[in-house]
């Protein structure tokens, strides 16, 4: 009769029928049947380079704040990290004592193997190899990827010959996972070795539970005990064990006993075990007291009549009654992560599932020694106590629920968060309270603190969030600058939206064994169901020095108070609120882009970025030049970035609708080539030159911050450069580079002259108010009053569009251009003498100019000046469409500014006053006789309409529309404000000269009419130097008589008898050949006739 003695493997495959065991091994003594090369512990090295045997829990083995391995049989197992670092650039061998077989048969090796489930480079992995009798090396199994670098090791190569063997593919996780294979051959000696090839510190792997069996040659194998199990695995005092296992064996089985104790070595209880099902047999030890340590074995004896018995190496458990005891942390500056998806000790027991709160939690509870509620409707809890009904579990669900409560939300991909539905009666306002105890042994004065805050924007009203912390619920401080909040209106597709923050908390005097809290304070005030709010993944640190809270993937808003490091590929989809703080980018942090919006960094106060921005800049499909601006210093070329450096749809690495086609040069200055290979992209000259300027390559154009190009977008890089009339595609111009922050100047040549032009664009990855960057004090010699835009949405080819601050207009119907500057965008304003010395223009952005909106789309405000803006439109088969372009008048001061017309490729409208042409003119207030000269170029359509905005205060002028190509006129009103006309483009004056605004008293009073038919003036056309007679006066009477210009400047005034008037006349000088309007007035009666000044 044989003893076979069997490792006890909990929750592990079954073993095969009539094997037996030659080799077990579970690492729970060092180097005990193994030997290791190199030999160093965790403890040496925390974290990074260690080859050994270790307890499962020592936590030098993982970086801070990663998950354990589980399945550990016992408490220890093999580990190693980056073995090739303390190996002299060898790998780590673990060599495995000699196995006799004596020729066994259907030999297989299991065990278990767990790795880090990323970080491993594509050039390391782990091999496992054999030889029998001192042979050479056969491959065995091997863990490696090809997939770059931070990937998982997954099971590529098993060389073993069963077909029940553990298929390639598998994937390693810090949950150990149980591997076999079959030798195709034997021998007398088995050789077994792990070769761990890895360089780079954090290459973790573990192995555990190594068996190896076999049939013998000839003879009665021994029984097969597997599947042992402890039930329930952590038992308590009121718990008896039940203790479970598979055995077989092909004579059938006599006995199987169970044999424990509560001290190693003296298992003197004995039990039979019974079949509960199948090979399944079972036996229950009694409770035991808190604190025991029960030890166990099971004897197992085949029915033979020369039997062989099977006895497992002794196995034990502990019995525990938990504690109420809080989260306590132990460590300074370790990384503790709460996710509510995994268990976390005193915090919450397995994933949250909204069944409430408790001393000692059930199975989906949360701890309440660590939280606490207030504004619930059934009350507020208290720390230490069980609420596991009404209020405070309400269950899991993904959302969209309407009784208030304490929920644990489903936020998709199995991702669980605690969460809160608001209503009038709950949580109006509200609080979360978060406890942590003090356990690292010394004081806590600072902590790093960082989570997921989501909102699911299903309500009309909204709601927030703010984070707090102090060391009681009546003493807490409140850190207004993490406060976020849903927007008022539901979101058109509603879906969780997530906001990360991060926060330092300095100045603390936290005690070892005192307790402290973090809470998060919710406002929302009013009735019925509030949006609702989840918060999620907590991250920790005390006493930070060289961790930080860490974000991985997309977010909605990242709000950072705090270092905080971009561990993996994250998109922000609303802002970056730099308030406090370092983000490490590791280049991973980027802006997103979609149609209408753009993800911006708002004004930035202490909180920069260490690394690489990715911005993108998304362009709706349109073949036109757009004024462009980079939104960082860029790091790399336009070509590299831009062009995807030179990329196009087939090849690999190759990106759908990102980036465009930049043509005009060679291809070795980074052009792309097309058939006429004409200039797509220009600077402006802004020197007195004042030229546009093909740039001459793309390959070595860095750009920084806020430098200004007109780049024609013909979409993106799929776009076929042979056709002129291909579709345009949307695309996304992606810039990578240093974020600016702070103050931006940009000076000038002070050889510029007034009325030249400058082309600057935004320096920033935000909308700024313009209006405030021209008015700012660092702002000189800039006319602060308006700025030219280019519009790709006006005409088939864009327009240029003026905007005018005083008005708070455009001159274009339709247009978004408004006193924001968009992210990207550039444009032109024109350079104005202030008077002040030096003459030294330049223009200065500053962070408190920006705009806190992820909206592109413009929205107007009213005017308080009086005004009227011309619009043209063309009419195609019968239907008007938007406004091409638009001209405005604006009264008030006609010493104001004004804005010179930039004519557009195709039709443009202006206002011209003394051979001058404006897009805005400037006059006094609108008089009888007054006329505005329109003119029009670049007609393409044969029927357009003309409309007018029109706002005139205190004033009872009519509006006239003169044609002077139909002789016609037409009075325009608020209800009747358009006018259609046709031209013929070989016929000049259908459209040159042809319309004029005229201003007209609506009625004359009798005395008036009769006053102006009395009055004659001459001669009219007149000279300067020349002098004005008039007639009709009477010689007693008092006359004040003005001259003015059209604009309404009166250029010279005077009040005389109307003898004086009729023998001296008016000396007409220093009048520029033009219109002028002379008025006389007496007794209330008015008399204006125009004269001309030749």
């Amino acid at each position: 009769m044989k003893r076979i003695l069997l490792l006890v493997v909990l929750f592990t495959s079954l073993y095969s029928n009539s094997q037996t065991v030659f080799y077990t091994q579970d690492f729970e003594v060092s180097q005990t049947g193994y030997t290791n090369t190199p030999n160093q512990t965790p403890d040496a090295d925390p974290g990074d380079q260690y080859f050994s045997n270790a307890v499962a829990t020592n936590t030098s083995i993982y970086e801070s704040g990663s998950q354990l391995y589980t399945n550990v049989t016992n408490s220890s197992l093999f580990v190693g990290s980056a073995p090739n670092v303390i190996n002299s650039g060898n790998p780590g061998i673990l060599l495995l004592d000699p196995i006799s077989l004596s020729n066994a048969t259907d030999v297989e090796i299991l065990a278990d193997f767990g790795a880090v489930p990323n970080d491993w480079d594509d050039v390391d992995g782990l091999f496992v190899e054999y030889n029998f009798d001192g042979g050479p090396w056969q491959p065995l199994l091997e863990f490696s990827h090809s997939n770059g670098t931070n990937d998982p090791l997954v099971l590529q190569v098993n060389n073993g010959v069963g077909t029940t063997d553990s298929a390639t593919g598998l994937v390693l996780t810090f949950n150990l996972q149980t591997v076999k294979a079959t030798l195709g051959s034997t021998g007398s000696i088995l050789n077994v070795r792990i070769i761990c090839d890895s360089g780079n510190n954090y290459e973790a792997f573990g192995v555990d539970n190594i068996i190896v069996r076999g049939t013998p040659v000839g003879g009665n194998p021994a029984p097969g005990i597997a599947n042992v199990s402890v039930s329930p695995s952590t038992p308590t005092s009121s718990d008896n064990v039940t203790i479970s296992a598979d055995v077989t064996d092909d004579d059938g089985i006599a006995s199987v006993l169970l044999n424990w104790g509560t001290s190693s070595g003296n298992l003197g209880n004995s039990i039979a075990m019974t079949v509960v099902s199948g090979d399944t047999y079972t036996a229950d030890i009694p409770a035991q007291a808190n604190g025991t340590q029960v030890f166990f074995e099971i004897v197992a004896t085949d029915d033979n009549a020369s039997p062989e018995i099977t006895t497992t190496i002794e196995a034990s458990y502990q019995v525990f009654d938990p504690e109420p005891q809080g989260f306590g942390v132990p460590n300074t500056d370790v990384r503790y992560t709460i996710d509510f998806g995994n268990t976390v000790a005193n915090v919450n027991n397995g994933s949250f599932d909204g069944s409430g709160l408790a001393q000692l939690p059930s199975t989906g509870q949360l701890d309440s020694n660590t939280f606490s509620f207030d504004g619930f409707s059934d009350g507020d809890t208290d720390f230490d106590a069980d609420y596991t009904s009404g209020d405070y579990a309400r269950g899991q669900t993904t959302g969209g629920v309407s009784s208030g409560g304490l929920y644990a939300f489903d936020l998709g991909a199995g991702n669980t968060a605690l969460g809160i539905q608001p209503t009038g009666s709950d949580f109006t306002p509200g609080t979360v309270y978060f406890k942590f105890r003090n356990d690292t042994g010394e004081t806590v004065t600072d902590i790093s603190i960082a989570y997921d805050a989501y909102f699911l924007n299903n309500e009309n009203r909204t709601n927030s969030l703010v984070l707090a912390h102090g060391p009681s619920k009546t003493n807490l401080t409140s850190v207004t600058d993490s406060f976020i909040e849903t927007g008022i209106g539901q979101d058109a597709v509603e879906e969780w939206e997530r906001n990360f923050v991060t926060a330092d908390i300095t100045g603390l005097s936290i005690l070892d064994g005192e307790t402290y809290l973090i809470a998060w304070e919710s406002n929302d005030s009013g009735s019925n169901s509030s949006d609702e709010l989840a918060i999620d993944n907590i991250q920790l640190v005390v006493n930070p020095t060289s961790e930080s809270p860490r974000l991985f993937g997309d977010v909605n808003s990242l709000t950072v108070l705090g270092d905080v490091i971009v561990s993996s590929s994250s998109s922000v989809k609303e802002f970056v609120n730099l308030v406090d703080g370092v983000v490490s980018t590791n280049d991973n942090l980027s802006l997103s882009s979609s149609d209408g919006t753009s993800a911006y960094v708002a004004e930035v106060t202490n909180g920069s970025l260490n690394g690489d921005l990715i911005v993108e800049q998304f362009f709706p499909a349109r073949r036109v030049f757009r004024f462009v601006s980079s939104p960082v210093n860029m790091t790399s070329s336009v070509f590299d970035q831009w062009q995807q450096s030179g990329l196009n749809p087939g090849d690999a690495g190759y990106q759908d609708n990102v980036g465009t086609q930049i043509t005009g040069g060679m291809v070795s200055n980074g052009f792309d080539q097309s058939p006429t290979n004409n200039p797509s992209i220009f600077n402006f000259d802004n020197l007195p030159s004042q030229t546009w300027n093909a740039e001459a390559a793309t390959n070595n154009l860095n750009l920084s911050a806020g430098a200004p190009l007109r780049l024609f977008i013909r979409g993106d890089r799929s776009v076929d450069l042979t056709s002129a009339t291909q579709t345009a595609t949307n695309t996304k111009l992606i810039t990578k580079g240093s974020l600016q922050t702070g103050d931006v100047v940009k000076s000038f040549s002070n050889t510029l002259s007034n009325g030249e032009f400058l082309f600057v664009g935004n320096p920033y990855p935000s909308q700024v108010d313009f209006d405030l960057v021209l008015q700012d004090s660092g702002t000189t010699d800039i006319n602060a009053a308006n700025y030219y835009a280019w519009d790709p949405t006006v005409q088939t080819n864009g327009a240029y569009v003026s905007y005018d601050f005083g008005l708070g207009i455009n001159t274009v119907a339709g247009s978004q251009v408004d006193e924001n500057l968009q992210p990207t965008q550039a444009v032109f304003v024109e350079v104005s003498d202030d008077s002040t010395a030096p003459f030294d223009p330049q223009i200065t952005f500053k962070e408190t100019h920006k705009i806190a909106s992820n909206q592109t789309n413009a929205v107007y405000r009213s005017s308080s000046m009086d005004y009227f803006r011309v619009n043209l439109s063309p009419i195609t088969n019968g239907t008007t469409i938007a406004a091409v372009d638009g001209t405005i008048a604006k009264f008030s001061n006609p010493t104001s500014s004004t804005m010179t017309k930039f004519m557009n490729l195709n039709e443009s409208i202006w206002i011209e006053d003394n051979n001058e042409n404006y897009a805005i003119n400037s006059y006094g207030l609108p008089f009888d006789g007054m006329e505005i000269p329109l003119n029009l170029s670049g007609l393409i359509n044969a029927q357009y309409e003309l409309s007018l905005d029109l706002q005139l205060t205190g004033t009872n002028l009519q509006v006239v529309l003169e044609d002077a190509y139909t002789n016609t006129e037409k009075v325009l009103t608020a209800s009747d404000n358009t006018y259609v006309f046709t031209q013929d483009p070989a016929t000049t004056s259908s459209f040159t000269n042809r319309f004029t605004i005229k201003f007209t008293t609506v009625t004359l009073g009798q005395g008036d009419i009769a006053f102006a038919k009395a009055v004659t003036m001459y001669p009219n056309p007149i000279s300067n130097g020349e002098v004005l007679k008039m007639n009709g006066l009477n010689p007693s009477s008092s006359y004040s008589w003005s001259v003015t210009d059209l604009r309404g400047r009166v250029l010279t005034t005077n009040i005389q008898k109307g003898s004086e008037i009729m023998n001296d006349g008016l000396l007409i000088t220093n009048l520029k050949s033009g219109v002028y309007l002379v008025q006389l007035e007496s007794n209330g009666a008015l008399a204006t006739q125009k004269i001309v000044v030749e």
